[in-house]
Parts: C-alpha cells; structure tokens; sequence
C-alpha cells in the first residue's frame, strides 16, 4: 500500500483540498460552496508559508561538506498545486471565481514582496494561458506588486 502524508508530501494537501474543490464544481455534483470552502482551506496553508523557509535544504556529513540536498516546493508550486486547475475548472462560477481572486488579493497584501510578485504572477499566468482571459470575473485579479 503507497500511502502519501503531507509530512512526506508538503504538496499533498494541496492536492487533495484541490481535489475536493474539483470534485465540487464537476457537473455530477456542482457545490460551488464546497470549492469555495476548498480554496478557504487552501489560504489558510498558503498564509502558514508566507514567510516560511522554503529553499533546498542541505544535510552535512561529517566533515562538513554537504552530502545531501533536499529539493523541497517553491512557493510558486504550493500556489499552482492549490489553484491553477481549480480555477480553471470553476470558469462558468462566478462564487469560486470571486473567492480565488479575494484569496490572490489577500495574499498580494499580506506576502512579502517575493512572494506576493508571485501571486500575481501566477494569477495572471492562469488567467492569461489557461483560460485566455475570457471570463469576466478574472478582471478582479489583484494588481502585481513589483519587487524593484
């Protein structure tokens, strides 16, 4: 049995709230309140890495040397796993499309400058490459905030 746990994944909660918001907005179940409370708990994991350490983590041998580095997520990947397809998907719903772009928002404020010109990177790039920009409530995308 191949088990995941988020202590071995960090990307695995991500995964499976996305999931669940997929599952949500599918014609078979359409509960557009369910991918809303989806991406609620997908903000709240995204605000406990706003200011985490997120780089590659190195582990020494003996003499000091570094013997084994540890590829971990990017911030940018927690972002993609948690809303690109999620997003994509909620296209002709409004609710979840609205929450997804205050969720962006609220980010884009409360992120370090890195982080938060990631947003807004990452948003457009949904917006934009995904869905062509057709849908009206992408409009409501947050500002980007350069880093210069």
């Amino acid at each position: 049995m191949d088990d995941r746990h988020t202590f071995q994944d960090p990307l695995q909660a991500f995964r499976l709230l996305a999931g669940i918001g997929l599952c949500a907005l599918s014609p078979a179940v359409n509960d557009p309140a369910t991918a809303v409370q989806a991406l609620d708990s997908i903000e709240g994991l995204l605000r406990r890495l706003l200011d985490a350490r997120l780089d590659a983590a190195s582990v020494p041998g003996e003499n000091g040397a570094v013997r084994v580095v540890l590829a971990l997520p990017t911030w940018g990947d927690f972002l993609r796993t948690g809303l690109d397809d999620l997003c994509c998907a909620a296209l002709d719903s409004p609710m979840v499309l609205a929450r997804a772009a205050r969720l962006m928002r609220d980010l884009l404020e409360a992120a370090p400058p890195q982080r938060g010109t990631h947003c807004g990177n990452v948003w457009r790039g949904s917006s934009r490459n995904r869905v062509s920009g057709t849908h009206p409530s992408w409009a409501a995308a947050p500002p980007s905030r350069d880093s210069s």
